[in-house]
């Protein structure tokens, strides 16, 4: 099953695609799953993967620069554009012979929680006002 828009209609899919518009229904499905899988070679980065290690859920995603600069070693990575190292690695997953670094998971929690943002923000709107202040005396 992939969840998300399929962008182009060409692209003929061999298994159930679903469009689920609204977030916390996604979350709902997330939660139910075994596992999460990343494919995106060339997209930006979502919040999926952060969700999914919240959730705690094994994650298989592209071994791509931005995956491996925000994820670390929480997911299991997969050579892109190799389908058959795909296939190995949810294979893996599925046979539970992967298991999730909890270091990692903590790690990624800690660094992408609502008190970090928070205190990030705050950081940077204070050194925002010092500048603006310096700027007008």
């Amino acid at each position: 099953m992939i969840i998300g828009k399929q962008q182009d209609k060409d692209i003929k899919l061999d298994c159930h695609n679903f469009y689920i518009p609204n977030h916390l229904d996604v979350m709902k499905e997330l939660k139910k799953s075994r596992l999460y899988i990343d494919t995106s070679i060339f997209e930006g980065f979502g919040m999926t993967p952060i969700e999914a290690a919240f959730l705690e859920k094994i994650t298989i995603a592209s071994d791509t620069y931005i995956h491996r600069e925000i994820l670390g070693n929480y997911p299991l990575y997969f050579i892109k554009d190799d389908l058959n190292d795909l296939m190995k690695k949810i294979n893996q997953a599925l046979n539970g012979d992967f298991q999730l670094d909890k270091k990692a998971v903590e790690q990624i929690k800690k660094k992408y929680s609502i008190e970090s943002a928070t205190d990030r923000l705050e950081k940077f709107l204070n050194q925002l006002y010092k500048e603006m202040k310096v700027d007008n005396t």
